[in-house]
């Protein structure tokens, strides 16, 4: 995630919506805190994580652009404990414990920020137009875990746990402009799995995911409340056969959904306007997998996945001429059948190095779609319904891959075109619009670019270097004519560096710094009268392009001589290290100038997050 405000995790050209994030089975759909400055997952109990551009095995072809799975620590194994850091941004706390007989653990952690305190403290010293935090209150949480029970060497049973929220405000509580928003996560799963000998196995796994936004805004006269949900439950069953050279991997997906894209109410002096909007899916999946290994060099992976997809309601139908189906076409297009496939090939020369080509078709039944300019996290999702399609993707990909003992390269080429894209149309100006569905726009999208990694692994010095070079274009009928524009986040250039030097057995050194070309948006490129009135010209849609995004992040460590603690260890770290403005959204002011015909135009940027230090204190018991 590389710009100003923005929550959300951008892989390869896709939209937000097109990526499937996981930790331990569960999906979080808001899947960053403090508007991209933190991560959901939790560094004290998180063990690793994986991420599939695109090409995602058959159980996880949910998403057409990536999938991201992070595993928590396992407290059967490793070391036991309390861990806990006391910051002024963040602190948090986790525990991992097992029973003397090794067939039980525990492990849980909980963060809570305290950006708050730069609130209270900036007020007392900085007046406050110049201050960024007299307009703004944020605060996040959040608390995740899983305990596992091992009843014999070769079966395993989890029950993971993840809660989350975000409260963001902008504005002054005593004034009449205030914009309040509030968003998180809740999920649960509960998972089995057993190794019935050394090349059969099984899982069977339950999952619960919730994800919820809360917006509310007063302006002047008038005041608008803006709610939106959506939950998910899913029984997964898969089995799993390995021989000597082959991976065959059999398993079934049943999911129900309830989404509820707008409950919203809008007052305008004494008149309210109410809309509510509620739709039930349900989804059955069924995929098959062969990891084959030809020969010593080369490997191919075949993998398929069908989707039956059913719309249980609302039952209604817009009598609107020439737009929506009658109600008996819309049962017979109540069932949706679609599939996933995906091929891949590997070759591998030698040890140290390998070659891979890939293609993949992929369905996805969720859209996200933006209500606001703003990037707000108040996004709604929206479940596929026999008028609004689900979305498919298809991308090649081929590349290059160095692995050695010091250092670690690659390159990779990828071009993704896309199918039933949704832009929610929020000033559409049509009044006889009947369904919730009619007020998307559906187009389609293309993408192609390519990636540069490389990475240090040992050493005093350590550090990783990624680049994307990249264009992501759309095309709708009803905007501009159809034409190919720039998406919303189309990042011509996208850069990363992390850097990581043991200065010695106390002392240790890292910074981050990112890059990205800035977001597009519509501004006017001129302005004119006509007939008494100011009109606004525009260079095509999402014609302005915002400054470049760019951070650079330091920190300090140093390690602490204890008796009482396992581990001790005093942070400074500085965030936004050059007190970069990076811009959340610009918008011009236009005011009558001193003549008839004159008007007074100003550009203002809007900033959020200046210069951010902190100090910090981790210990282990």
């Amino acid at each position: 995630s590389v710009s100003e405000g923005v929550g959300e995790v951008f892989v390869r050209g896709g939209a937000p919506g097109q990526n499937m994030i996981l930790i331990d089975g569960m999906e979080l759909m808001n899947p960053l805190h403090l508007m991209g400055l933190y991560s959901v997952f939790n560094p004290h109990t998180t063990q690793k994580a994986d991420i599939y551009k695109g090409h995602a095995p058959a159980s996880l072809s949910e998403r057409i652009s990536s999938v991201i799975m992070v595993s928590s620590n396992d407290p059967l194994r490793g070391e036991t404990g309390i861990s806990a850091s006391l910051g002024t941004l963040t602190s948090g706390l986790s525990l991992t414990r097992r029973s003397k007989n090794g067939k039980w653990g525990i492990t849980g952690g909980l963060r809570r920020s305290f950006v708050e305190l730069y609130r209270f403290l900036s007020m007392q010293l900085i007046p406050d137009e110049d201050n960024y935090f007299a307009q703004s209150h944020y605060s996040f949480y959040d608390f995740n875990g899983r305990a596992v029970y091992q009843p014999f060497s070769n079966g395993l049973l989890s029950f993971n746990w993840y809660l989350s929220a975000d409260r963001f405000s902008l504005g002054e509580e005593d004034k009449d402009d205030e914009m309040r928003t509030h968003f998180g996560n809740r999920a649960a799963s509960l998972v089995w799995k057993h190794n019935i000998n050394s090349w059969l196995s099984y899982s069977l796994s339950s999952a619960y995911t919730g994800s919820y936004s809360y917006f509310e805004g007063d302006l002047s006269d008038s005041y608008i409340d803006f709610d939106n949900e959506h939950r998910r439950f899913s029984l997964n069953g898969e089995i799993s056969i390995q021989k000597a050279r082959n991976t065959v991997t059999l398993g079934v997906k049943r999911f129900s959904y309830l989404t509820v894209p707008q409950d919203m109410s809008f007052v305008v002096s004494e008149d309210t306007v109410i809309h509510y909007n509620e739709f039930k899916n349900t989804q059955f999946d069924i995929y098959l997998e062969d990891n084959l290994r030809l020969s010593d060099k080369l490997q191919l992976t075949a993998a398929a996945r069908m989707h039956n997809y059913k719309t249980r309601g609302p039952l209604r139908f817009s009598s609107k001429e020439g737009t929506l189906f009658s109600p008996e076409e819309w049962n017979n297009n109540r069932d949706i059948n679609d599939f996933s496939a995906s091929l891949a090939l590997k070759w591998e020369p030698k040890p140290t190095y390998h070659f891979k080509l890939a293609a993949s078709r992929q369905v996805q039944t969720v859209h996200l779609a933006s209500i606001s300019s703003l990037p707000l996290p108040n996004d709604i999702w929206m479940m596929s319904t026999p008028f609004l399609k689900p979305q498919t993707g298809r991308q090649i990909s081929a590349g290059y891959y160095k692995n050695g003992v010091l250092f670690s390269y690659s390159g990779e080429l990828f071009a993704k075109s896309m199918d039933k894209q949704a832009i929610f149309a929020v000033n559409t100006g049509d009044n006889e619009m009947e369904l919730f569905e009619e007020h998307f726009f559906i187009g389609k999208g293309r993408i192609y670019g390519a990636e540069l990694s490389g990475k240090k692994h040992y050493g005093q010095f350590t550090g990783a270097l990624s680049y994307t070079l990249m264009r992501s274009e759309r095309s709708f009928p009803a905007i501009d004519g159809g034409r190919w524009y720039p998406d919303k986040f189309d990042r011509t250039h996208d850069l990363s560096l992390s850097l990581f030097y043991k200065i010695n057995e106390r002392w240790e050194a890292s910074s981050y710094f990112v890059y990205a070309s800035g977001s597009n948006l519509n501004l006017p490129s001129g302005r004119m009268w006509l007939m008494g009135t100011v009109m606004n010209d525009y260079n095509g849609f999402n014609g302005y392009r915002l400054p470049p995004y760019h951070r650079l992040d330091f920190s300090l460590n140093y390690h602490l001589k204890s008796a009482i603690f396992k581990e001790s260890v005093l942070s400074f770290s500085v965030m936004n290290v050059y007190n970069r403005a990076n811009p959340y959204f610009a918008f011009f002011s236009v005011k009558q100038g001193s003549g008839k015909y004159n008007i007074n135009i100003s550009a203002y940027q809007v900033s959020l997050f200046p210069i951010l230090p902190s100090v910090g204190w981790r210990f282990k018991f």
